[in-house]
């Protein structure tokens, strides 16, 4: 359908969308390049060897080298990359093909052996690698057919083939498009080392996952690499953990129930799985200098690429932007079923050493929260100035005509901005930088229907929802995060003053009032709905609420740059009117002023108010 396209032509079909269609061959490939074959006789390891013994030692070390996944068919293993290159090497492919065939000179062979590990031209045609495909026949004990399955035009492009196991007489077939030739091989082999050759190419496959590498003098890089599998890969996990609903880092737990319609139309529900690579299987550089070893791999349970799209289209934008305070898209795929099941969608995320949340539980000790002053500042500028990335305007590049100029200027909404999902990733460089996740309930809209969302039914957390979601006949706008992160604020400020057992138990405590649609519930949300004698509903901030701004203002423990921090959240991020309430640029700018005097001002951050609270206006 129209909307469908649409939302596929910001996706993976953008054109700044790297389709790997080769489980990522073509990176490994430029990373660790090919060995070069040295000029022969240079060894006399193999000396005398038959290419049969070989071949037989051979299948043992690649047999001996496999890995057993943790994830996916138990069944299948894969071998690590570097460790074919370490086992078929030119030495011993020249020693199989000079048994194989008869060369008429050391220099055809050798041209033979180059070809075998880069590949060559001739004609005109490019003719590719095949030692994927050596390795493959070893391990089946058909070596003897490598050098006219080569001839006949099969190489690595060939592999994995496509194979009917229902009719497992049938022969393998190429389907790459890179050759041209369609062909059919290995119909008379015997049914089960058809079978095995078929499952080492699978085997020899394992994706590797990286970022799309830089074009010298292109103007528009490929920011994203978007991985087409089938359900027969074996991906190159060696460890997995699936996490508890709503939880995507190391510790986290979902302490906060989300309300509203569970399968929204930005991806529904998902699940996460923290996982590790084999080293040999990704490269993803240093994100933000430091080299992450686990990653947290998020499905969408929902097989509808319209919402993989919308998902994909929400997290472009910030691969290629420079703040590290949002959350990076390293890679996605799908996985397509040869069994008629549906299509399954991932993600592939740095796995965070916690949330907010947990950063605040660990560290509670009042020495510790005194000396983080510097640091919150910081890190609440950067979160706020990301949701500003986030809700600004951004022109893409698109190359497609048939877009309208509406669709190419993305809005954005969070839509579920709390502690839990602020994550928190260590450093060597600074304690630790906090980056706003899940953008999976995000609402991203055209120029003319950005602010013209209905409440009803849209997912969000109940506890940090903005007004607007209890008063009839209220829009949901770009303003409601601002409420929202207005709550995690609060919250940020009373862990600081207080520690993390007010955040916790005590404010929850304080807030909890009864539900009005449902008595025999309690919310913990910061406002409540009054009604007028005229049935009129105006929503204010809890009184509850706003006795506990002034108890952390007058509290022992709270300095110049927390009290000027709370008259930001209490005076116009917590403002019920959404009209009035400050948009994110507003709250970044009297932030800077914030986290400059915390940098240049001692005293601002480090002195207690013992005294009767002085409100300096520190204004933007």
């Amino acid at each position: 359908n129209d909307s469908g396209n649409a939302w596929s032509k910001l996706g993976i079909d953008h054109p700044r969308v790297n389709k790997c269609h080769d489980r990522g061959n073509a990176s490994f490939d430029k990373d660790v390049p090919m060995p070069a074959l040295q000029p022969q006789p240079t060894s006399t390891s193999h000396k005398g060897q038959s290419w049969q013994n070989l071949a037989k030692l051979l299948s043992i070390e690649l047999n001996n080298s496999v890995v057993d996944p943790e994830w996916g068919d138990a069944t299948a293993n894969f071998l690590p990359r570097r460790e074919l290159r370490e086992i078929i090497t030119p030495e011993r492919v020249r020693v199989i093909v000079a048994g194989l065939g008869s060369f008429e000179n050391s220099v055809e062979l050798d041209s033979f052996v180059h070809r075998a590990f880069h590949g060559d031209m001739k004609g005109g045609a490019r003719r590719y690698p095949s030692v994927k495909l050596l390795a493959a026949l070893v391990c089946c004990g058909a070596t003897d057919r490598y050098l006219e399955l080569v001839l006949s035009g099969v190489s690595d492009v060939c592999l994995p083939p496509v194979y009917d196991e229902r009719h497992p007489r049938s022969s393998l077939r190429c389907k790459s498009e890179k050759c041209n030739n369609g062909h059919k091989f290995l119909g008379d082999l015997e049914i089960r080392d058809r079978k095995e050759f078929f499952a080492w190419t699978y085997y020899l496959n394992a994706p590797y996952f990286s970022k799309p590498k830089p074009k010298s003098g292109a103007t528009d890089q490929a920011l994203h690499n978007h991985y087409i599998l089938s359900d027969n890969d074996v991906m190159p996990i060696v460890s997995s953990e699936e996490q508890e609903p709503g939880t995507s880092t190391k510790m986290s737990r979902q302490r906060t129930p989300s309300s509203g319609s569970g399968e929204s139309q930005m991806g529904g529900f998902s699940t996460v799985t923290r996982v590790e690579f084999h080293p040999d299987h990704y490269n993803f550089g240093k994100e933000d200098g430091e080299k992450h070893e686990f990653f947290a791999l998020k499905k969408l349970t929902a097989s509808d690429e319209a919402s993989f799209n919308q998902e994909i289209a929400s997290l472009l934008a910030f691969i290629a932007a420079e703040n590290q305070h949002l959350v990076k898209l390293l890679a996605s795929f799908e996985i397509r079923s040869y069994r008629k099941k549906p299509t399954e969608y991932y993600f592939l995320f740095p796995w965070a050493d916690g949330t907010l949340w947990d950063f605040w539980k660990l560290y509670n000790a009042v020495e510790q929260r005194a000396n983080l002053s510097q640091w919150m500042s910081h890190q609440c500028l950067r979160l706020a100035e990301a949701l500003q990335f986030f809700h600004n305007e951004r022109k893409i590049a698109f190359s497609q005509p048939d877009i309208e100029e509406e669709q190419k200027q993305l809005f954005g909404r969070h839509g579920d901005i709390k502690a839990e999902n602020i994550l928190w990733f260590k450093t060597k460089a600074q304690k630790a930088i906090l980056v706003l996740n899940d953008f999976g309930l995000a609402r991203l809209n055209s120029k003319i229907s950005r602010s013209q969302q209905d409440p009803n039914g849209m997912p969000r957390t109940k506890t940090y929802q903005a007004p607007e979601f209890d008063v009839p006949g209220s829009k949901i706008s770009r303003s409601s995060d601002i409420f929202s992160l207005g709550c995690a604020f609060l919250e940020f400020a009373t862990w600081f003053v207080e520690g993390f057992n007010s955040v916790d138990v005590e404010f929850v405590d304080a807030r909890m009032e009864e539900d009005p649609h449902n008595p025999a519930f309690k919310l913990d949300t910061f406002f409540k709905v009054v009604e007028d004698a005229s049935g009129n509903k105006t929503p204010v901030i809890k009184p509850k609420v706003t006795g506990w701004i002034q108890r952390l203002r007058t509290h022992g423990n709270c300095t110049q740059f927390i009290a000027d921090f709370l008259d930001l959240v209490e005076d116009h991020m917590l403002e019920p009117d959404p009209k009035k309430r400050f948009e994110s640029d507003r709250v970044v700018k009297r932030l800077r002023v914030l986290e400059q005097s915390c940098r240049t001002d001692t005293t601002y951050w480090k002195e207690h108010i013992n005294s009767k609270y002085r409100k300096d206006k520190r204004r933007a």
